[in-house]
């Protein structure tokens, strides 16, 4: 139990670099989504999209780690709208059922994942003491 305790404590000490770890997983969704503009709208709004979203995240990472509070609250509204999208993505090819193409199969499991450290993420992010931990500065 001393154990569990001890991990429990040093992960919560370290929440910062956690999260900012857990979310360069949305590098993958970006990825993802130049694919799909790639198909809808060409290659310059593919990469264009690709590129501003990757600087904007990667902004986004480093002021994480760094404890900015703003960006703890940018995370969590990123949590909410891309948790939401995830949820309806996966329901709906469980309803009509998973295909068996390697490339759909991969985007279902890198979305579960996603959905399973956002859902954590969550519930972590909004404790007293992980927010605490957070500068009021930005």
């Amino acid at each position: 139990m001393k154990f569990m305790i001890s991990i429990n404590s040093l992960i919560r000490g370290r929440m910062h670099q956690v999260t900012a770890y857990l979310v360069t997983l949305y590098y993958l969704e970006i990825i993802f989504l130049m694919f799909s503009l790639l198909f809808l709208y060409g290659k310059l709004a593919a990469i264009g999209a690709g590129m501003l979203l990757t600087i904007l995240l990667a902004y986004h990472i480093i002021q994480i780690y760094f404890r900015k509070n703003l960006h703890r609250k940018i995370q969590l509204f990123i949590i909410d709208i891309h948790a939401s999208f995830a949820v309806g993505y996966l329901f709906y090819n469980t309803a009509r059922g998973l295909e068996s193409d390697p490339a759909a199969l991969f985007i279902f499991i890198t979305r579960t994942v996603i959905l399973i450290f956002e859902l954590m993420l969550l519930f972590v992010l909004t404790r007293d003491e992980v927010v605490a931990g957070f500068s009021r500065s930005g």
